[in-house]
């Protein structure tokens, strides 16, 4: 559920309220489908950042531990 959330969050722009929620779905990556949707729904914030960078690095850190 959480997914299809982040998905409907970010179906045109992802505005600024839900950007904390995304960004903390990236950091934990617990779930390799809900941290592919987070990094999906990020691409459509209408400003990248460069403080983006640290929580898709954390992902890619741990989420190859939780991927079967």
């Amino acid at each position: 559920m959480r997914g299809a959330l982040l998905l409907a969050l970010g179906h045109r722009a992802l505005p600024t309220t839900a950007l904390p929620f995304v960004l903390e779905e990236l950091e934990s990556a617990h779930e390799p489908w809900l941290t592919a949707v987070a990094a999906h729904v990020l691409r459509r914030y209408p400003e990248p950042s460069p403080s983006f960078v640290s929580p898709l690095l954390a992902a890619l850190l741990y989420i190859p531990h939780r991927d079967d």
